[in-house]
């Protein structure tokens, strides 16, 4: 769990007409520590397939519930952060590296920080609210996000990023738009923002380009969620990370 400490002070000032015991409660209360939690997601609802693309996608259950019982007033809602490896090798050594900066307590707090600025991951846009943050605002319940890369062949389903009530066949919260890319710290609502291969491009700051590429073309976007919302001071924090997987790019996928 991802906790972030304040201490609060206060005036110290001492008149003498204050009863003793009322002094007493004072100087106890100097010093007592607030805390807010923010819970992190714990159910993913799809590990991506690299094989089958009918289930090549994302899926979780929100914690609004808990978030809005213990950080009421400070939680926002939920952001995504995805990088694209032209390899399963470093994607997976790299992702072990921040699942373990995540889960050790000495480390946990940085974790959000050590994935971004180590490893350089991007925010995930939705091409409905590009401008609009976080990218799954707060409900008072529990639900269900879908990332979905690509069109299913012979299927209705298509990309997007939606929020359902229970599952993709319940009701549909709210539609965030076609999934956007942030490069260079912009993501704008075109194909040059999109995870299509071919619009993928060498100098692009959010693919890791280190590493040798596979042999059939495939890219792979990994993808992280955590809670966010802000402090008494209106400071960006974020809950412990939670992975959802990788979503193969394939090109035989783009044109449906």
């Amino acid at each position: 769990m991802f906790v972030t400490r304040y201490k609060q002070k206060h005036p110290f000032f001492v008149f003498p007409a204050l009863p003793v015991c009322l002094l007493i409660l004072f100087l106890c209360a100097c010093g007592i520590d607030n805390y807010i939690y923010l819970y992190p997601v714990t159910t993913y609802l799809n590990w991506p397939d690299t094989n089958d693309e009918i289930r090549n996608y994302c899926a979780f259950r929100t914690s609004d519930t808990a978030n809005n019982s213990s950080a009421s007033g400070y939680f926002q809602g939920f952001e995504v952060y995805y990088r694209i490896y032209r390899n399963l090798t470093t994607l997976e050594s790299e992702r072990l590296r921040i699942d373990s900066y995540n889960e050790d307590e000495s480390t946990q707090a940085m974790a959000f920080d050590y994935m971004t600025s180590t490893y350089n991951y991007k925010r995930l846009a939705g091409s409905h609210r590009l401008s609009e943050y976080p990218l799954i605002p707060g409900a008072s319940s529990n639900r269900d996000v879908y990332i979905r890369l690509y069109n299913t062949v012979n299927s209705s389903i298509t990309a997007g990023i939606r929020v359902y009530e229970s599952g993709e066949n319940s009701t549909l919260l709210l539609d965030c738009g076609i999934p956007r890319r942030t490069v260079g710290g912009i993501t704008r609502n075109n194909d040059d923002y999109s995870f299509k291969i071919d619009y993928i491009q060498d100098s692009d700051d959010d693919v890791s380009w280190s590493s040798t590429p596979t042999e059939d073309g495939r890219l792979y976007a990994q993808f992280y969620v955590a809670a966010y919302g802000y402090d008494e001071s209106f400071q960006s924090i974020y809950s412990e990370l939670f992975s959802l997987g990788y979503i193969t790019l394939d090109k035989d996928y783009e044109n449906r």
